[in-house]
């Protein structure tokens, strides 16, 4: 069985390094294409080094400490899209006249939701 078709025995594991050489391949196709729209619309990367609110610092920070564990960031992506899912054919079974299960039930008083 090839790592391209996983079947539904088959469980998935992340692989970071593989991951980091598709990313590597994507950053290196799309740097010309950027590098050309760049020139075409006039973007110039001078001053962009001035960074008085300190975002630069921060941001790598958090790029530093998120692509620490991409399995978490799988995981919570996953975990995302799945409560996407489910909330959005619940409210399309809602809207259609099915009998859709409330997830999520308003504290008393929240009026967010009437």
């Amino acid at each position: 069985m090839t790592a391209e078709k996983q079947t539904a025995s088959a469980p998935f594991y992340f692989d970071p390094v593989k991951f980091g050489h598709i990313l590597l391949y994507v950053f290196e196709k799309a740097q010309p294409l950027l590098n050309e729209h760049f020139e075409k619309h006039g973007f110039r990367l001078e001053g962009l080094e001035d960074d008085p609110l300190n975002i630069k610092e921060a941001y790598l920070e958090f790029l530093e400490k998120t692509l620490s564990n991409p399995q978490k960031i799988f995981e919570i992506q996953s975990r995302f899209w799945a409560d996407w899912l489910t909330l959005w054919s619940e409210s399309a079974l809602s809207f259609m006249g099915g009998e859709g299960s409330n997830l999520y039930t308003p504290e008393k008083g929240d009026r967010r939701f009437k």
